[in-house]
């Protein structure tokens, strides 16, 4: 079983979904398990995480195999019954939400972002490279070739 669910009205529609299914299911082995397996997933859905805007479960009773996966942007309510895992639609979530990361320089910061779905994470670091040079001491061409290679290096 495959269930992809937005937090917004989602005990209504497990409980549609699971009553559809339930009529649908004539073995009386796969109706039992089909049971215990909603029961595991109604208590994972039971306990929210801040930031959480919608599930990805996996999940089978029979086979002792329980995945969930809680995600920060909403999904099209799904519920999938298969002898096989179905990813179609998390797939197509994952080519929507590609992660990328932005990196703002200069010769003394670097701020660099990491941006995946709606999550934005940020690390600046910064390093104090010369910038001026006091009356005597090194020649021009030397300071100016010592502070390239601190800002390349940097």
């Amino acid at each position: 079983m495959c269930i992809l669910i937005e937090k917004i009205l989602i005990k209504k529609f497990v409980e549609e979904r699971r009553k559809e299914c339930i009529s649908a299911i004539q073995d009386k082995i796969e109706k039992e398990n089909f049971e215990k397996t909603m029961e595991w997933v109604e208590d994972y859905i039971g306990k929210k995480e801040y930031g959480e805007k919608g599930l990805i479960i996996f999940a089978s009773h029979i086979n002792n195999f329980f995945e969930g996966y809680r995600i920060s942007i909403p999904v099209k309510n799904t519920l999938v019954v298969d002898s096989s895992p179905y990813i179609k639609p998390i797939a197509e979530l994952l080519d929507e939400y590609e992660l990328y990361g932005l990196v703002l320089l200069d010769s003394h910061r670097a701020k660099m972002y990491v941006v995946s779905s709606e999550n934005v994470e940020e690390k600046s670091i910064s390093r104090d490279i010369m910038s001026k040079h006091h009356k005597g001491g090194w020649s021009q061409a030397r300071f100016q070739r010592i502070r390239k290679e601190a800002i390349e290096h940097f």
